[in-house]
């Protein structure tokens, strides 16, 4: 690795910590929900296609990115919404952790408890 590429990360972070506080249009919103929906699909569908078609070109890239697209929001509108909207309507108030119970989790991540 260069180190030039070490370079970007401390280039970019003013740009991102100032994006960070910016207010996000409905699309960048729909976007980010569809993305873990986009993000779950896509490897099924470049395994099934690469099966199904072993000759790959333009036309199959464009076919797994169209049916990977339609999956993804066809998951998200029939599971995702679905499921996000029973947790909400079940789980309004949930308990706070403590800052403490954060902060020594990792001290007793190796631990057995007693019986």
């Amino acid at each position: 690795m260069q180190l030039a590429h070490l370079g970007w990360p401390v280039l970019l972070q003013p740009v991102v910590a100032w994006s960070v506080h910016q207010y996000s249009s409905r699309q960048d919103l729909w976007a980010g929900d569809l993305s873990f929906s986009l993000y779950l699909v896509h490897t099924p569908v470049i395994t099934a296609m690469a099966v199904l078609m072993p000759a790959g070109g333009l036309a199959l890239k464009l076919a797994m990115l169209l049916i990977s697209a339609v999956l993804a929001v066809a998951l998200n509108r029939w599971v995702d919404l679905p499921a996000e909207l029973w947790r909400r309507a079940h789980f309004r108030n949930p308990v706070p952790i403590p800052p403490a119970a954060i902060a020594f989790a990792p001290l007793n991540s190796g631990r057995k408890r007693p019986n």
